[in-house]
């Protein structure tokens, strides 16, 4: 059975690309709390990044992006913050984070700090998972980050004004977040029947019955299923494939591009060249590196199926790794 599912609007913005470079700032630079600069935890400082961002401000709720940060690469290391300052006693603030929707499930911890240095939240969650903090004393809040993975994620954060609350109960509706100059386009965001994750639902011209029947008998390649995965009426990821419904199959082969056995974990990771030249890392149960080598090609067969029960759609691997926390499968149960 589908679950419920709230919807909320919010107004459209310009998403630039995740390769785009940024320039560092002084790390003492006082910024105000919606704003576009975080500071990316550096391995060899710490400094502030205005790097597209996204601010949108409106009569119930600020929201700040980060863009998508690439943790633990180059420079980069496992955190990022972001000061939210709390003057109001009925203020919210809830985070969470997003990846692409064709990487392996991550792991994301987000730390609150409240402005006596004491840690109010501390919770690891995975991708589109929020937590939420009710306001307490006044000042301002430091709310981390930290991924111990090489992967770029996307952080949002949402700060409730005084009289969101007041409003929704009133209006018996969803909470705006209409910036000051809403474009006619719309992204609407979706909460699942717990309230816990937050999914990006996709434009009507994402999928369509030409780019199904195009793509129908297609071999995908990392790069293709990215693609699929990519509403450009939004420039945004979706969960939800263009070409494909709930219980298609899809048939995946690509090149072998890095091949690591993690001793650890038991895991043996595959990484295949995605969009932009970006290694995206595939695990599977046991040491494969004997039977698998770097420029060979892989084929693997999948199935679409439902993402936390709604409408939004998955691969079945990918969904294994969701619902195992992160442990990897077999890969013979998509050899054929």
């Amino acid at each position: 059975m589908k679950k419920k599912a709230v919807v909320l609007l919010l107004s459209a913005f310009t998403v630039t690309s995740i390769f785009s470079s940024f320039e560092p700032e002084p790390a003492e630079a006082k910024v105000p709390w919606t704003s576009a600069a975080w500071a990316v935890i550096q391995k060899a400082g710490n400094y502030w990044y205005k790097k597209s961002a996204e601010v949108r401000r409106g009569p119930y709720a600020d929201v700040v992006e980060s863009g998508d940060i690439d943790f633990n690469t180059g420079s980069n290391g496992a955190s990022v913050k972001h000061i939210v300052n709390v003057d109001n006693y009925k203020y919210d603030i809830y985070a969470y984070s997003e990846t692409f929707p064709t990487n392996w499930p991550g792991k994301m911890s987000i730390i609150i700090t409240n402005p006596s240095g004491k840690d109010v939240v501390s919770k690891t969650v995975t991708a589109n998972q929020r937590v939420t903090m009710h306001s307490g004393i006044y000042g301002d809040y430091t709310v981390r980050f930290v991924q111990n993975s090489s992967q770029s994620w996307n952080n949002i954060l949402v700060k409730n004004t005084p009289y969101r609350k007041e409003f929704d109960s009133q209006m018996n509706m969803s909470p705006s977040l209409e910036g000051e100059k809403p474009d006619n386009t719309k992204t609407e965001v979706v909460y699942d029947e717990t309230g816990e994750f937050i999914l990006k639902k996709p434009s009507i011209e994402h999928k369509t019955e030409e780019q199904q029947n195009k793509n129908k008998n297609k071999v995908f390649t990392m790069n293709d299923l990215a693609s699929e995965f990519y509403d450009e009426v939004q420039s945004s990821e979706v969960h939800d494939l263009k070409s494909f419904d709930i219980g298609s199959d899809i048939k995946f082969r690509d090149k072998i591009s890095s091949i690591r056995y993690d001793e650890a974990e038991n895991q043996t990771y595959f990484g295949f060249k995605s969009i932009g030249d970006e290694l995206a890392e595939w695990p599977f149960k046991g040491d494969l590196t004997k039977e698998y080598s770097v420029n060979s090609e892989l084929t693997l067969h999948f199935k679409v199926v439902s993402k936390l029960g709604t409408e939004f759609e998955t691969l079945d691997y990918l969904n294994y790794g969701f619902e195992n926390d992160g442990k990897a499968p077999d890969i013979k149960n998509y050899l054929n």
